[in-house]
């Protein structure tokens, strides 16, 4: 299996190629540990942990231990945070108050 980036709808997406599977051969990866998000975004380590300790990523939204203390990265999480510039349930509440306003509901 061959891991590249693509970029044709999404900010940042990591997939894989999964030869047959309908897809035009990729997914999606969802999560992707940290080492592989930092070397396609040009973050570091130490930044990714700044965001978080900063608050601007939710810890077991945007990144999360997994049960060998890997790091791992949400990158449609991250993707949402670089499109809205918000984290998790913040972008749901400003998406819903959108919709509100705009049927007239505000």
């Amino acid at each position: 299996m061959a891991a590249h980036l693509e970029m044709p709808n999404r900010l940042f997406a990591a997939s894989i190629e999964t030869p047959g599977d309908g897809q035009h051969g990729r997914n999606i990866v969802k999560w992707v540990k940290l080492k592989r998000y930092c070397e396609i975004s040009g973050d570091t380590p130490d930044a990714v942990q700044k965001k978080v300790a900063r608050g601007i990523w939710l810890d077991s939204h945007h990144i999360k231990t997994a049960g060998d203390g890997a790091r791992w990265v949400n990158t449609e999480a991250v993707d949402n945070w670089v499109e809205n510039g918000i984290a998790g349930d913040q972008a749901d509440r400003a998406n819903a108050r959108k919709r509100r306003r705009a049927a007239g509901n505000c």
